[in-house]
């Protein structure tokens, strides 16, 4: 199932994102299409297909210069220092420019006379001191060889991200009430599911990246108190970025197919609600 496109939806679309289409023919998502950004009416007509404006997020060159620009400025020493003291790590480095680049630090529950390592790519998902990383498989080991005896052992082989969306049940509860139970953009009551706007894997990554914990493929694998702490920042993280979005089964697998599963945004949804409520219209 897909998505007929016409000149009013991809100006629409344009318009949302703060572009003037001037092209004023619709050929198809491989045939590039002229257009203003408004932010930079000073520059030149530029050129993008549909096919990259929806799939890709290109656009204007000089916007997307400045959000690069922007998240490397948020990421600073200050910042990397924070995160390696959450771990028990004292970072030596005295700058950071991208997360390629190594990075110095000691342990401070395994000193050493040599600074080790890391670059902030490899810190970020979970990697660090050896000794450290070693200590927790040795334990992971004893917990799992419990077997029955282990409090975690009943649904011990569940994957991490299934328990978890069994913990959000109340999250999904009051964003169904948000829309009274009904579809966003079809209004129909049947086949419902809640529709992140911050995707559930972003969520989970940032979850066991602010506990310093790996992501392991079952659960046995965490203590009861590593897992009470994964619920509990899961539950926290999903409230912070805010409710989800009650959808009929059918219009969520057509989002997704448009924009992927990955790195979507609520500016990506309220472009679907536009293309879809159009469409609906004509």
């Amino acid at each position: 199932m897909g998505i007929r496109y016409n000149y009013e939806i991809v100006k629409t679309l344009f318009e949302v994102r703060g572009y003037e289409l001037i092209s004023t023919e619709y050929k198809g998502c491989k045939v590039k299409l002229e257009f203003i950004c408004k932010k930079h009416i000073e520059d030149d007509i530029q050129l993008v297909n549909l096919d990259k404006f929806i799939n890709r997020n290109q656009g204007c060159n000089k916007c997307g210069y400045e959000r690069v620009a922007e998240f490397q400025t948020k990421h600073t020493i200050k910042e990397a220092k924070e995160k390696f003291n959450k771990r028990g790590y004292d970072l030596l480095s005295t700058t950071y420019k991208t997360n390629k680049e190594y990075l110095f630090y000691n342990c401070r529950k395994h000193p050493s006379d040599k600074p080790k390592k890391i670059t902030m790519d490899n810190f970020l998902k979970g990697k660090g001191c050896a000794s450290c990383g070693g200590e927790r498989i040795d334990y992971s080991k004893r917990n799992y060889s419990k077997g029955s005896e282990n409090a975690m052992w009943k649904g011990g082989i569940t994957p991490l991200h299934n328990y978890l969306r069994d913990k959000i049940s109340q999250w999904k509860i009051d964003s169904f009430k948000k829309y009274n139970y009904k579809c966003d953009i079809t209004s129909k009551t049947k086949n419902k599911i809640v529709h992140h706007h911050y995707n559930f894997s972003g969520i989970l990554k940032e979850t066991m990246d602010t506990l310093n914990l790996p992501i392991y493929d079952v659960i046995n694998l965490y203590t009861n108190k590593e897992l009470e702490n994964i619920t509990q920042k899961c539950i926290e993280l999903h409230y912070k970025y805010g409710l989800g979005v009650c959808l009929c089964e059918s219009e969520h697998i057509l989002f997704h197919s448009m924009y992927g599963k990955h790195d979507n945004t609520e500016q990506q949804y309220n472009e679907f609600k536009i293309i879809r409520l159009k469409i609906a219209q004509t």
